[in-house]
């Protein structure tokens, strides 16, 4: 479906305003309806931790990303840089798949959830990524993206943020402990037969937490960490009963520290490997749309071409899946002849027959190992001999070997893949 630039800027325009009205609403809804894990903390600190959560970024991100590409477009009628729009993309997609793989196992996330809550965070985490990752789907394929130049200096630029933003987390977490740790802990709250209070003249007592009275929770590590895998502190949170005079366990983060490392780097390895990965998939993506609408050397198709092209791919691919079938029906065809061979022999016969099939199937998997060996042989044979002449080469010219070399094997991967050689109207004109 295809609309034209005017409706298809209002549309986006519209998106956008949503979008902004949303995280208005969000915003709103952290200072007077906080989660429960979030009631006995002042606003400003309820809205600094807001403000550190990944997923607080990414969607701001994306919002001032759909802002920045609709005044390019209607300003300048430019695109935003591809780059950008892969490292948005990828850092949204990250939000949306940690937190409903990753996250939702921590039960005091789970427990802390209200209706108003669960609709926040389903919009933060499901429906703004659907709304990026979709905008990235109908606006990418026009350039071929080189997976071998993403590499040199894009992949690691995208994969920058995530890691700095790892690292203030963790020096920002180390900063907060200090100041909000066990002892802070005591200072503001107190437990009065089982239920948790805001201890009269305490730091906290004259800010704006007694306007949630009951129901009101003590901070967990989040005070600290926006996420339990990065905490890194064996703390326990608590205090002594005012009424029973026991100490009454609020938090035990008392964990083995070798348990603690193992997270913090399986989280680190995970996301890396994740933000990495995303990157490639959606370059992926990218560069089969747009060899969709245009041949191997980058010229645009026309409708024609394009379904010519189609057609021909669909009747290959029948013509492989009739192949495969065809296979499949003659050795069914030959296992169901030699069994019934079987009925009219001897015992003696039989074995015989066995020991032959068995020989036959043996011979022909030697036989398929050792052109495989042969093949691989072949191949570092070729690429011994490759690199003894590149050798003789100066280094500008190796190089340059090098690199044509790399384009030749894209190519041929390319025309293996079924992708257009030629486009018919040129075809048609240079005849």
């Amino acid at each position: 479906m295809k609309f034209n630039k005017r409706a298809e800027f209002s549309l986006k325009l519209l998106i956008l305003i949503i979008l902004i009205c949303f995280l208005i609403f969000d915003y709103f809804v952290q200072v007077h309806i906080p989660k429960l894990n979030m009631r006995g903390i002042p606003t400003l600190e309820r809205l600094s931790i807001y403000y550190c959560y990944f997923t607080t970024q990414s969607n701001y991100l994306v919002v001032i990303f759909l802002f920045y590409s609709l005044f390019l477009k209607q300003k300048y009628d430019k695109k935003v840089p591809f780059g950008l729009e892969l490292g948005i993309t990828v850092y949204i997609t990250i939000t949306m798949l940690v937190f409903w793989i990753g996250l939702l196992s921590s039960r005091d996330e789970m427990w802390s959830y209200t209706y108003v809550h669960w609709i926040s965070t389903t919009i933060l985490h499901l429906i703004i990524p659907i709304v990026m990752i979709t905008n990235f789907l109908l606006s990418c394929g026009d350039v071929y993206q080189c997976p071998r130049n993403h590499s040199k200096f894009t992949l690691y630029g995208i994969t920058a943020y995530p890691l700095a933003y790892l690292v203030l987390i963790m020096g920002r977490g180390e900063f907060r402990y200090r100041m909000y740790g066990e002892k802070f802990f005591n200072d503001v709250y107190e437990v009065s037969n089982g239920v948790w209070h805001m201890r009269p003249g305490s730091v906290w007592s004259q800010s704006d937490v007694g306007i949630f009275g009951h129901g009101m929770q003590p901070y967990t590590s989040q005070m600290w960490y926006p996420y339990w895998f990065l905490n890194m502190h064996n703390a326990r949170l608590g205090g002594i009963d005012s009424v029973t005079n026991e100490y009454v366990e609020w938090k035990n983060y008392d964990i083995p520290w070798i348990m603690m490392v193992g997270y913090l780097v399986g989280a680190v390895i995970a996301i890396t490997t994740l933000v990495m990965s995303l990157q490639f998939f959606y370059l992926y993506i990218n560069n089969k749309k747009f060899y969709r609408w245009h041949d191997i050397d980058g010229n645009i198709l026309d409708k024609e071409a394009h379904d010519y092209h189609l057609i021909h791919r669909k009747f290959t691919m029948n013509q492989q899946k009739v192949y495969r079938k065809q296979k499949e029906v003659e050795k069914k065809v030959e296992w169901k002849l030699w069994r019934q061979n079987l009925k009219y022999m001897s015992f003696t016969e039989k074995i015989k027959s066995l020991f032959e099939m068995h020989n036959q199937s043996l011979l022909k998997k030697r036989l398929h190992a050792a052109a495989v060996r042969l093949e691989r042989k072949k191949k570092k044979q070729e690429k011994i001999n490759l690199k003894k002449w590149l050798d003789t080469l100066k280094t500008i010219e190796r190089a340059q070997v090098i690199e044509n070399l790399k384009e030749a094997k894209r190519y041929q991967k390319l025309v293996k893949r079924g992708v257009v050689i030629y486009n018919i109207k040129r075809i048609e004109k240079s005849t």
